[in-house]
């Protein structure tokens, strides 16, 4: 009995995809004008962990709909220090593929872009 609900059980997590049963942390590394990487894809639940390693402040912000991140006016968003990381937990509610953009108010070149999935 506990071989088949365990072998149930690996089954399910295969069949559900890597991301349905454990979620992740995925680090974007910000140094200089480049946020690294600039493209991922996540499920939902999953955390953004924005690491400044550059030697200037930076302001990372979304205004998507489910994803806001730094909710403060443009021009006084929330500020990383050299050295600090800070966390941003993905939403998608809908049942379509979710695009967001998280840009950054001190450089508009940087950013990065996130494809989520559609809820399991």
């Amino acid at each position: 009995m506990r071989r088949t609900a365990t072998g149930l059980f690996i089954l399910l997590a295969m069949a559900l995809g890597p991301g349905a049963l454990a979620q992740q942390v995925h680090q974007v590394n910000v140094s200089g004008e480049d946020y690294q990487p600039k493209e991922l894809k996540a499920f939902p639940g999953d955390t953004l962990r924005f690491c400044n390693e550059g030697i200037y402040r930076r302001q990372p912000y979304s205004l998507e709909r489910f994803n806001r991140y730094s909710q403060r006016k443009a021009d006084t968003h929330e500020m990383i220090k050299k050295g600090e990381c800070r966390n941003m937990r993905l939403q998608n509610p809908t049942k379509d593929w979710l695009t967001v953009h998280v840009r950054d108010a001190v450089n508009p070149n940087g950013g990065i872009k996130i494809e989520i999935s559609p809820k399991p």
